[in-house]
């Protein structure tokens, strides 16, 4: 395990990552950034690097503390007053087939509500939000769309969800207190 590929791939610097992430494909974008962060330091000085494992490691967690870092969100649990109060958004949000007319007419409202205050961010934190939330791609494959690094997709993604709970906290107090 002489090369940086075996040492990603193959040793336990994937395992770390994994151990240390809730989702698979945050550990893949984040073996894709230490991947990309080696090489373009590889390339930048043409000095060896002596213990190759531990420098690659080293990379690994100073992305995975920044990672954390940035991704200081308070979860959604913290809003919620109890769990009946969520669960019961859920089911206005999310719906089943054959709901009555007024739940219909409350979940418009509420996406409109949404769709609202997604035009009000700025376009580069719309489009961050717009494709990992609503198309469901993944951080790398966004930033590789939008043409930005994945620090900077995370960063514009964060401010989005910012502005969207600051905007929409009206909503969510009137609906956990209605109903």
């Amino acid at each position: 395990m002489n090369n940086i590929e075996d040492i990603i791939e193959k040793g336990s610097l994937k395992h770390y990552v994994e151990r240390n992430v809730e989702r698979h494909e945050d550990a893949e974008d984040i073996l894709q950034d230490i991947y990309y962060c080696a090489f373009k330091s590889l390339s930048i000085t043409n000095r060896p690097i002596e213990y190759l494992s531990a420098w690659l490691f080293r990379i690994a967690k100073n992305m995975l503390i920044n990672r954390k870092r940035r991704m200081r969100e308070i979860p959604f649990s913290t809003y919620v007053k109890d769990q009946q109060s969520a669960n019961k958004i859920m089911e206005i949000v999310v719906g089943t087939e054959g709901d009555n007319p007024e739940m219909e007419y409350l979940r418009s409202c509420i996406w409109d509500e949404l769709d609202f205050t997604l035009d009000i961010l700025p376009k580069e934190q719309k489009e961050a939000f717009i494709l990992t939330e609503y198309e469901g791609k993944s951080i790398q494959m966004a930033a590789e769309i939008t043409g930005v690094s994945v620090n900077t997709l995370l960063s514009r993604k964060h401010y989005a969800v910012i502005k969207l709970r600051k905007h929409l906290q009206h909503l969510y107090d009137d609906l956990t207190t209605n109903f």
